[in-house]
């Protein structure tokens, strides 16, 4: 069963932290996720850029805005694809990504959904 995960941080809490503890901190990232790779239990781990555009139909008509439009304090930052037999062992994997488990200073969190497809009919 496949998982996404989606890890938020908090932009004004990242930008306060010194540069060199901002670049440990993505160096032990790239360990973990690396191990995880290695493990099969990672599919895909990607960084995401700040600016994002939204696509969608007003009054019949296609409207493309330049964004993002959160109405928080977090951002999404990244998305990791995990392979899990369940939830629980899904959960146990976020775990391991240092964004669950070394990000409190910067507001990090990863937020899990489990994955489906839509069949072609």
């Amino acid at each position: 069963m496949k998982f996404i995960c989606l890890g938020y941080y908090n932009k004004v809490a990242m930008d306060a932290v010194p540069k060199d503890q901002v670049e440990a901190l993505m160096r032990e990232c790239g360990l973990v996720i690396a191990d995880l790779y290695r493990s099969g239990a990672v599919a895909v781990d990607v960084g995401l850029e700040p600016a994002a555009t939204t696509v969608r139909t007003v009054n019949g008509r296609l409207q493309v805005t330049d964004g993002p439009f959160a109405e928080t304090k977090e951002q999404l930052g990244g998305i990791t694809i995990i392979e899990a037999a369940n939830l629980d062992e899904a959960v146990k994997l976020a775990a391991l990504h240092p964004a669950a488990r070394m990000g409190e200073q910067f507001g990090w969190r990863e937020e899990i959904h489990a994955l489906h497809s839509f069949k072609q009919f």
